[in-house]
């Protein structure tokens, strides 16, 4: 999924990109610069957030995926993020699927 985002952005012509990874020295590759970022360590969020005024997140799709968000989003609140793009799933407030549910659940918090 990362790697289409960063190919959608090139190709759209966004060159004011940072990508937030685990890994960085295995990134080296990619075509803009990276920063640690690791949902399960916030101190690497309020690193990564440093000078950022709008994210796509992305996490995984575990139920640790709402308290990482919760954690990210205050972070970023706090780090003056102006827009926060959520990568969500599908369907009304009124979702039957847990993991739809739990997306409906950090997007409200996040509005």
């Amino acid at each position: 999924m990362g790697g289409l985002l960063v190919k959608s952005l090139q190709e759209k012509g966004y060159n004011n990109v940072v990508l937030a990874v685990r890994k960085p020295a295995e990134n080296t590759h990619l075509p803009y610069p990276t920063v640690l970022m690791d949902y399960d360590k916030p101190e690497t969020i309020k690193q990564a957030l440093t000078g950022i005024n709008s994210v796509f997140m992305m996490t995984g799709y575990t139920i640790n995926m709402l308290q990482q968000s919760k954690v990210f989003v205050d972070i970023a609140k706090q780090h003056c993020v102006d827009y926060i793009v959520h990568l969500g799933a599908c369907g009304d407030d009124n979702a039957q699927v847990s993991h739809w549910a739990w997306h409906q659940l950090i997007e409200r918090y996040i509005e």
